[in-house]
This record gives structure tokens, C-alpha cells and sequence, in this order.
């Protein structure tokens, strides 16, 4: 049979009975709709595993939702903090083996205020998805490696420029220039490369 062509299809391994099966879901028709949520939920009555992986994948993802969506309704930030924000957790990440979520919120938030708010939008996170992400855990490279192509440093500026960020934001100030009645920003860097 050509996969290529198939519709709908789950390949179960007979193996960790007890912990409940691992499955591989495929569903080319329905990608995102309601009609995979009943493919998956109730046909199949599949539930994320509980590893490593997907506590790494579901920290990152959330984290980077608080940013984007929420923190403007609480907090005054720039594009370019919000930016600095997730190349901080990125980096923290990437260079620890464990997530802590107290030296996680210390080390890149650091606001008490909005580390409080971080931890309520993630137990809501964990109440509508009923999806626990716990306070420590083993940190996955290959799920931090796959996020970090979703996480974005970029600052785009209408359609002419993108600036890529990805080290100190202090290196970047915003105005506005009164004559010309535009917005704009100063890089400052050493040398060009």
C-alpha cells in the first residue's frame, strides 16, 4: 500500500503496555479540523505522553504563547523585549539539562508580576488542555532543537527590513524622527561581518 495515499492510519507498537501503547497518527485529510479531533480523541482515545519531550515541547510552547499573545495585556514591552524574552528562554534551554520552573522564571522573566502571570496563564494552559507540565523535568534536545525553529528573532519592520536578534537588545534603540514622521531604529555593533 502507497502511504502517500492514505487517508487515515495509526501503527501501534506492541510494546510498554502499561504506560499505554506508543501509536504513530497520520491523518492527510482532516490536518487541524474538528474531524481530527475525533479521529484522535474519540476513535483512537489518544493521549500525549507524558516524557520529556513533550514537557520540553509544551514549556517552550507555552512560554512563547505568553509572550506573543498575553504579556501586552498586563505589561508596556517593545517588540524587541519580547524578542530578548524568548532568546533568553531559548538559551536557557539550550544550555541546561533539567528545567526548574522557579530558576526558569528567576533567571528569564525575573519580574515578580510577570512571573506570576506566567505561571496563571500556564495552569490555565493546564486546565483547558488537561496537560500537566511539571515544576521540574528532563530537558529534551531534540524537542528544544525542533521549537527553536518556530521561536522568532525577528523584528520585522514594514516590508522593507527584518532585523534578526539575537544577542543584547540594549544595542537597539527606537524614536521617532519629527521630519520625516516615521519611527526607526539605531543599531550599534563593532563590526560588520
Amino acid at each position: 500500500m502507497n502511504i502517500n495515499k492514505l487517508d487515515k492510519g495509526v501503527l501501534i507498537f506492541n510494546i510498554e503496555k502499561e504506560n499505554g501503547y506508543k501509536v504513530v497518527v497520520i491523518d492527510t485529510a482532516n490536518r487541524g479540523q474538528d474531524a481530527a479531533v475525533y479521529w484522535k480523541d474519540d476513535f483512537l482515545q489518544l493521549k500525549i505522553r507524558n516524557d520529556s519531550y513533550n514537557q520540553t515541547s509544551n514549556a517552550l510552547g507555552i512560554y512563547k504563547n505568553f509572550v506573543t499573545n498575553k504579556i501586552d495585556e498586563e505589561f508596556d514591552m517593545t517588540k524587541t523585549d519580547k524578542i530578548d524574552l524568548l532568546n533568553r528562554s531559548m538559551k536557557y534551554f539550550k544550555e541546561k539539562e533539567t528545567f526548574d520552573m522557579d530558576e526558569f522564571t528567576d533567571e528569564v522573566i525575573s519580574n515578580p508580576k510577570a512571573i506570576e502571570s506566567f505561571k496563571t496563564f500556564k495552569s490555565q494552559y493546564e486546565d483547558e488542555f488537561d496537560t500537566k507540565i511539571n515544576d521540574t523535568f528532563e530537558i529534551s534536545n531534540n524537542a528544544v532543537k525542533k521549537q527553536a525553529k518556530i521561536y522568532k528573532s525577528v523584528l520585522k519592520l514594514d516590508k522593507n527590513f527584518h532585523i534578526y536578534i539575537h544577542g543584547d537588545n540594549k544595542l537597539i534603540e527606537k524614536g521617532f524622527d519629527d521630519e520625516k514622521a516615521m519611527n526607526y531604529y539605531k543599531v550599534f555593533f563593532k563590526e560588520e561581518a
